[in-house]
């Protein structure tokens, strides 16, 4: 080898160091952002069921049969459950903390190889910045932290994708079996969008690297005989081995089940949650143009840099073939997931998640260039989006001004925003590197000035804000308020219409639990529980004489929501008689 030559090898070996060296480095940033305090926070929502079904699955030993208070409930495959079990043989009990941290883990694997397509496909500086647009934006870091499967569905996507562009140059290889095996993995977790969304990018991606040939075709047959060609590396022998595979890496937890304990509801949620719910859903069923505004709150802040960086995407590149081609990739996985999620029928914000990693490596492209590269439209959109976003976090200094002082009854009852002095700090130094963003007039100053707001503004939030409005959060102290109180009285306590609060109750079998007035008070009637938790709403029916002894505290800021808060009921009481014994207001 000639000195020459072993000096370039030298240089590229210490270019790559410095990649991962870096990208280690971003991984670290977020190893706090997305574990520090996971578990700090009560469960709410569908992370109640996160927590209950593997707990009974521990409970009972039954790994193939989820129950919410020994009722079979299907809403998700059986792995995600399982990865909130070993979570749970890792942190000693089942709790906050075990439920997240599937999500926690899946979040910082996405970052990961969000950087490692954009090392791929650009270079050094698009890489960090993508991933690090990607996991300061908003939707990202909030599902990072919160106890579902929507993280573990991004980050089997992202790894499908990888193995499809690390080897979409060698098409025919039994790497297609790995990522067959990757989407039924990933399916396991959230759906079969585990399956649908890879193929339908890399599909997609494949037509239109090759949309010239297909176009060339003389007769419409040709052309659907080129979109195969496209696709050789899915359409190859390999395929006829991996498909069956993936399809039985799949079903096995449903069909385990179904032959086990001849429960067929596995196979049936695949239908109702895959399949049917694309053009015919039960529930959630948003507005057509839902995403056209969502997208904006998930990607936040970022979100204001799009527009720019989809029309720079779309129009002339920003190098060679090598940036035409990883803009068209980009391009095409941000648009066909966006089109995907739209044209389905059922429609709710977070389902647009998948998305964000596309949106990332758009505005990391953007970002990365030249200034002075950017075509017209999307240097004024650029521009307006740089200056708005400076407004933006000048007018957030009126969030310092006390509730008292400015907002009407109830609202002037709102705490002081936590950390003043922090947050402040965020808003002066954000705006100072924004000043100097402007008289650099250069792409790396923005990038600076944007990222430090971002990652300080979602370390002040998921460190600072949401760790401070614990405090008023009250359905864990309420719970736990009632646990000791139907402990300390006979009588016996069921639940009406609000299962998913058995995760904090502890209780270690099933709860009698009623879902009609008429079945709740025949069961007392006739010798059964005396204590009933229920929503505030429902204890202000006529058919129920009881008495409210215990309620979860409201705030005069909270209006109708505190209707759906808690109740306990004496039902052997009488309402004229009512008084709230105990309210679950923390210390």
């Amino acid at each position: 080898m000639t000195k020459s030559q072993t000096k370039i090898l030298g240089s590229f070996k210490n270019h790559e160091t410095k990649s991962w060296l870096l990208m280690v480095l971003v991984l670290c940033f977020f190893g706090m952002l997305f574990f520090l305090q996971l578990g700090g926070r009560a469960l709410w929502s569908e992370e109640l069921r996160w927590a209950q079904i593997p707990r009974e699955m521990l409970q009972t030993k039954e790994y193939f049969l989820p129950t919410i208070n020994g009722n079979t409930y299907y809403d998700k495959p059986l792995a995600s459950y399982w990865l909130v079990i070993f979570s749970s043989w890792c942190t000693g009990t089942m709790d906050e903390l075990a439920c997240r941290l599937p999500s926690a883990i899946s979040g910082m694997i996405s970052v990961l190889f969000t950087m490692l397509i954009a090392l791929r496909l650009y270079d050094q500086k698009t890489a960090i910045y993508s991933g690090i647009i990607l996991g300061t934006s908003y939707s990202f870091v909030f599902f990072s932290r919160h106890a579902s499967t929507d993280l573990e569905n991004i980050a089997g996507i992202l790894i499908a994708l990888y193995l499809f562009l690390a080897y979409q140059k060698k098409p025919q290889g039994w790497w297609v079996l790995a990522f067959w095996i990757t989407m039924a993995l990933t399916s396991l977790t959230k759906g079969l969008l585990g399956f649908a969304l890879p193929l339908l990018v890399a599909g997609v991606y494949s037509i239109a690297q090759n949309r010239k040939m297909i176009l060339s075709a003389s007769k419409p047959s040709l052309i659907v005989v080129n979109c195969f060609k496209a696709n050789a590396w899915l359409f190859q022998w390999r395929t006829l081995i991996a498909l069956p595979i993936a399809i039985l890496v799949y079903l096995a937890p449903f069909l385990i089940s179904l032959v086990w304990f001849g429960n067929g509801e596995g196979l049936s949620m695949v239908w109702r949650e895959n399949i049917r719910r694309f053009y015919n859903p039960v529930n959630h069923i948003g507005p057509i143009y839902l995403y056209f505004g969502v997208i904006f709150t998930l990607l936040a802040p970022w979100s204001l840099l799009l527009p720019a960086a989809l029309v720079q995407a779309f129009s002339n590149p920003k190098g060679g073939d090598k940036d035409k081609q990883s803009d068209l990739f980009a391009l095409v996985y941000f648009i066909s997931m966006f089109v995907f999620f739209t044209l389905a029928s059922s429609r709710r914000s977070y389902y647009l998640l998948p998305v964000l990693p596309g949106a990332a490596l758009l505005i990391a492209s953007m970002l990365a260039m030249e200034y002075s590269k950017l075509n017209k439209w999307s240097g004024i959109l650029f521009k307006t989006a740089s200056y708005l976003l400076l407004g933006v976090v000048a007018a957030m200094l009126i969030l310092l001004v006390p509730a008292k002082n400015i907002l009407p009854n109830p609202w002037n009852t709102l705490p002081q925003l936590p950390h003043g002095l922090i947050f402040g700090l965020m808003i002066g130094t954000t705006l100072a590197l924004g000043c100097w963003a402007i008289r650099r007039k250069e792409m790396n100053a923005w990038f600076v000035c944007n990222a430090w707001f971002a990652a300080f503004f979602m370390v002040y939030l998921f460190q600072g804000f949401f760790p401070a409005a614990e405090a008023y959060r009250t359905q864990k102290e309420f719970l736990n308020q009632v646990r000791l109180f139907t402990t300390q009285n006979e009588g016996g306590l069921c639940l009406y219409k609000t299962r998913e609060a058995v995760f904090y109750l502890g209780n270690k079998a099933p709860m009698p639990e009623y879902h009609s007035e008429e079945k709740l008070m025949l069961s007392y009637k006739n010798g059964g529980p005396r204590w009933v938790l229920m929503k505030k709403r429902d204890s202000l029916s006529p058919m129920f004489d009881g008495r409210v002894v215990l309620e979860e505290t409201n705030f005069p800021w909270e209006g109708t929501q505190a209707k759906v808060k808690l109740a306990l009921v004496d039902l052997a009481g009488k309402k004229p008689a009512s008084q709230v014994l105990a309210n679950s207001l923390p210390n």
